[in-house]
């Protein structure tokens, strides 16, 4: 089957600079709240590396039952699609000039 986010980005045509960007943008939006929370319910947390090891494990463990985590992963979604969509647009915008401008070579002035 594969992977669906692979599949939907070829569907619309993405280079792999894109899909770069669509994909930091769902990675971002899905570790904002682990860090908010991790630094929200865990302040005094660093003393040893088994409490920090503690600390970010129940935060990400918690997020999994926390809405605004699916919320904040879909907004990453949001911006990475219309960051990727804004570079798709300036790369057929660079072709479609570059195709205009050039010379057809069976035509003499």
């Amino acid at each position: 089957m594969g992977n669906p986010l692979r599949t939907a980005a070829d569907m619309v045509g993405y280079n792999s600079k894109e899909r770069a960007i669509l994909y930091g943008g769902i990675i971002t939006g899905a570790l904002i709240p682990t860090i908010a929370t991790r630094y929200v319910m865990f302040q005094d947390v660093n003393d040893t590396i088994e409490a920090e090891a503690f600390a970010w494990g129940i935060s990400a463990i918690s997020n999994l039952v926390n809405p605004l985590f699916y919320i904040s992963t879909f907004a990453g979604f949001i911006a990475g699609t219309i960051g990727a969509a804004n570079s798709q647009g300036k790369r057929l915008s660079k072709r479609n000039k570059l195709e205009d401008n050039l010379i057809d070579p069976t035509t003499t002035d």
